[in-house]
């Protein structure tokens, strides 16, 4: 059986990750038409399936045996109910789930990209820019699922996607329902042995800590290639886990900084381990943008490199460098890109106070602090917030010193703000949801300080007045 024939409506990088579909693979799961395989797990196997409206989505099919136990069902209904709550820009959102059919299912947001995983074995260690800006993005997914009730307990590089926006973790909470029932049945495999916490290793109960643990082993192999417990056995692996330390090689990644933070990460003791808010700060001036991929993954995602070379069996959600790119031209191709990831591309009179910190107004009584970015319930100095716009449609509104011009689907630097706020008749009122829907750009400027918040609008909600967005903040020298 191959890719389904009317597959046409999808992007050709979106059906060029997939391998076909064989014979047994079902034709249709929930209401989802599937196209082609992404990948396989102990839980399962990973199809590309589309929506009735032509939405690419990746689903999650449960093995059959694992369907059989009751627990296991009770336990991936609760786990499928928790990580729909989770909210974030660097997690895949759930579409659907069915866990009453008859083998259980997943729908999540298709991500094209491909595995950390994957890129790390292709075209190398990552530079510590890059990295960094892993760490900040993986670790605000984090966040997200903690405030969820979930705990991933799996991240490892295989678990973790690229995007043009940044990393996108997937798979969170699922394998807690593997571990409640304390399955034992060859291939199921709770959590992967050179990425777990000694907690997880030793069958202790579970924090967020453990979380950490895995991203500082993530974070140690995608700066050096290196795995921090070695390879070999498990048996071996999990002895090294709980009981010997990481491999110094591992943590030579040539950042002082970095490396401090890896080895913060991988402290045994689950207390003395930082918090996933402490490393989002700690990396704050390093959060993915939207130009931080090398060019050769970046078209691939987009679709821009139309070339099949067949069938390929991958795994989760893969997508190749492009044929006779070697490693080392991709680690240039990473390395020319890193300077814009995290480092500072405004002017001198600019200096960062913060970048990509997504924030969401539950109602119009709530209002964003934008130089401490943060929701908070009152009015402070310099805040934004919305409203009903004065049609009942919708619109963030503005203080009486905000200057605001919309720059539409592109960001623009925060001298380009003040440009264009100097250059034309600023709106100092409200941007209307109309003016500024998701998808689209909007800068602000104080009056009083010349600061500027760089706004990516996410989502509105006209009924409630709800937004999420994510803002970068710059502090102006003049005003200081």
């Amino acid at each position: 059986m191959g890719i389904a024939d009317d597959e046409s409506s999808l992007p050709v990088g979106v059906t060029a990750s997939a391998a076909p579909l064989a014979d047994g693979d079902p034709p249709r799961v929930g209401p989802f038409r599937l196209v082609g395989r992404l990948g396989a797990g102990g839980m399962g196997r990973v199809y590309l399936g589309v929506s009735r409206a032509g939405r690419p989505v990746a689903v999650k099919l449960i093995r059959s045996d694992l369907a059989e136990q009751p627990a296991f069902r009770r336990r991936f209904a609760a786990e499928v109910a928790a990580a729909r709550r989770v909210q974030g820009a660097y997690t895949p959102a759930v579409v659907d789930a069915d866990a009453q059919a008859e083998r259980p299912w997943l729908a999540t947001a298709y991500i094209a990209g491909p595995s950390l995983d994957d890129t790390v074995r292709r075209a190398g260690p990552l530079p510590p820019p890059v990295v960094r800006a892993l760490a900040a993005g993986i670790a605000e997914a984090l966040g997200a699922i903690h405030a969820a009730g979930v705990i991933h307990r799996d991240l490892k590089p295989g678990n973790v996607l690229l995007d043009t926006d940044g990393p996108k973790v997937i798979d969170f909470g699922i394998a807690a329902a593997v571990d409640t029932t304390r399955l034992t049945a060859t291939g199921v495999h709770l959590g992967t042995v050179g990425f777990m916490a000694p907690e997880q290793a030793g069958g202790n109960p579970l924090t967020a800590a453990a979380d950490v643990f895995s991203l500082g082993c993530l974070l140690a192999y995608v700066a050096t290639g290196v795995a921090p417990f070695g390879d070999g056995p498990p048996s071996e692996v999990l002895y090294r886990v709980l009981h010997g330390e990481p491999d110094p090689t591992a943590l030579e990644c040539g950042d002082a900084r970095l490396t401090e933070l890896i080895a913060a990460c991988l402290r045994k003791e689950p207390a003395e381990r930082p918090t996933v808010e402490q490393i989002v700060e700690a990396c704050g001036d390093h959060r993915p943008r939207r130009d931080w991929l090398p060019e050769p993954l970046a078209s691939r995602i987009h679709g821009r490199n139309p070339t099949r070379t067949g069938p390929r069996t991958l795994g989760r959600r893969r997508a190749a460098v492009p044929a006779g790119l070697g490693v080392a031209a991709v680690a240039v191709a990473v390395a020319l890109t890193a300077n814009r990831c995290g480092g500072s591309d405004d002017g001198s009179s600019y200096t960062a106070g913060y970048r990509h910190r997504t924030l969401s107004l539950p109602d119009y009584d709530h209002y964003i602090d934008l130089p401490g970015g943060k929701v908070v319930k009152d009015d402070t100095r310099w805040s934004l917030s919305t409203n009903s716009g004065g049609d009942g449609k919708g619109a963030f509104e503005l203080q009486g010193t905000t200057d605001a011009y919309v720059s539409g689907k592109r960001a623009v630097t925060p001298e380009r703000c003040a440009d264009r706020i100097a250059a034309h008749r600023p709106l100092r009122e409200a941007v209307h949801f109309s003016q500024a829907p998701a998808g689209q750009w909007f800068c602000v400027r104080d009056r009083s300080t010349g600061d500027v918040a760089l706004i990516d609008v996410l989502d509105t909600d006209s009924g409630d007045y709800t937004i999420t967005v994510t803002v970068d903040y710059y502090r102006h020298a003049a005003g200081r």
